[in-house]
């Protein structure tokens, strides 16, 4: 037994709903992601330094959102500038090389 119908069904099927202008979201210009990572470097206090680390992960690693939420302070190695991120698509685990100036 194949377990298929002898009816048509294809026409019962409910298409999702498009808005008119509705389409796959570009991406930033690396002038407006300039901008962005300039602001947020001028607010000194905690909030600002994580916010700035977040964005710089994003923009300039390509880090995905859930393996920064993901990330520990064990995860940082200070000594060596190394950052490990546990890769979610892949589940392998990734080293991060940065650079304070």
């Amino acid at each position: 037994m194949t377990e298929q119908t002898i009816r048509e069904l294809s026409s019962a099927v409910i298409t999702p709903s498009r808005h008119r202008f509705e389409g796959i979201p570009s991406a930033l210009r690396a002038e407006d992601v300039a901008e962005v990572l300039a602001v947020t470097q001028r607010d000194r206090t905690p909030k600002g330094f994580r916010d700035y680390a977040i964005l710089m992960l994003l923009a300039r690693y390509g880090v995905r959102a859930g393996e920064i939420t993901a990330l520990r302070l064990e995860d940082v190695d200070w000594r060596n500038d190394i950052i490990r991120i546990h890769q979610s698509k892949t589940g392998y685990p990734s080293c991060l090389h940065y650079f304070l100036k």
